[in-house]
């Protein structure tokens, strides 16, 4: 069963999601006494050259700390502030650091994981702000590293809220597989669930692969298409359309080619998108998602990161880019 590291990677529209920390000691200045509340929000309001231009008129040495990384971005050699003090991260300070390459960028967040919360920046918030500054730049996005179970599946634990909730609640009717008696580890879901599952679009139906344990002890070894209450269907054993791309059988299918999200199996991408049509209205919005979602490179980060190129269909991605 697949495991996931403690440290794993977030893709771009995560961090743009996030809240950031509002208070003193400059923290005021990035998100305007509060009024911007996500990451999104003050790349936005930094994008805009006027904006840039009146926050820099307030800019104290009580509050100039984040602003003046922000601008800055990413430097070596940058000392704590705890040690340096905040009155001396001045804008010539970091000018007098030479910036960081992306390769040196990405080395470092992936060797120094931040402790980012659920949905929530509070800690390494100068790591965030040189980001924020990158974006703003417009600058590629290079990934975060943080807490695995902090991404998804745990609420902060500072006040109990989850923020951003585990990816498969944006896939219907799971629940209604799991009414069915059938554990996780006997179905996989196949088809437009990974669309869901990738924040394309809300699957009409769930499409599962069982296991042959399961079609024999549930559905009395049941050998045809099954359709039932709850936008369940089940596809007749060993489709051919699914192991003309891979595969032996369902078993093996749902073992060795799916991917486990909280649990919950799905089919590598590759046997939806090989066969994906593009003639018709809603294809074509499908794949502009779907090239959306590799031109940001959201694949880099958790828990997609998991699947590779191949099991991706990537092939087929790079011919709808072209």
């Amino acid at each position: 069963m697949l495991t996931y590291p403690e440290f794993s990677p977030i893709d771009i529209d995560y961090f743009l999601s996030m809240e950031l920390a509002n208070g003193g000691g400059g923290k005021e200045v990035l998100t305007q006494d509060g009024k911007l509340v996500t990451v999104l929000d003050i790349v936005k309001f930094f994008t805009n050259k006027d904006n840039m231009s009146k926050v820099k008129l307030t800019l104290q040495p009580n509050n100039w700390q984040y602003f003046n990384c922000m601008v800055a971005e990413f430097r070596t050699g940058v000392e704590s502030h705890h040690d340096l003090g905040w009155e001396n991260m001045t804008q010539a300070y970091y000018n007098n650091l030479d910036h960081m390459s992306d390769s040196e960028i990405c080395l470092f967040l992936r060797d120094n994981p931040v402790e980012f919360d659920n949905g929530y920046i509070r800690h390494n918030y100068h790591r965030a702000c040189a980001m924020i500054g990158r974006l703003i730049s417009g600058k590629p996005y290079i990934p975060f590293y943080m807490k695995t179970s902090q991404i998804y599946s745990e609420p902060r634990k500072r006040d109990g809220r989850h923020r951003i909730k585990p990816l498969t609640e944006n896939v219907g009717s799971i629940s209604e597989v799991i009414k069915l008696g059938i554990p996780p580890s006997d179905f996989t879901i196949t088809q437009s669930g990974i669309l869901a599952l990738m924040g394309i679009r809300k699957n009409d139906d769930i499409d599962i692969i069982i296991s042959s344990k399961i079609r024999n002890s549930i559905f009395n070894g049941y050998s045809t298409f099954i359709k039932l209450p709850g936008n369940v269907e089940i596809f007749e054993p060993n489709r051919g359309k699914f192991l003309n791309v891979d595969g032996k059988d369902d078993d093996d299918l749902i073992a060795n080619h799916s991917i486990i999200v909280e649990g919950i199996r799905f089919l590598h991408p590759k046997f939806y998108f090989s066969r994906k049509r593009k003639d018709r209205d809603k294809d074509k919005k499908d794949w502009d998602g779907i090239i959306r979602f590799f031109e940001l490179e959201k694949f880099k980060g958790y828990p997609y990161n998991s699947i590779n190129l191949e099991q991706w269909g990537h092939k087929w991605v790079l011919e709808h880019m072209q």
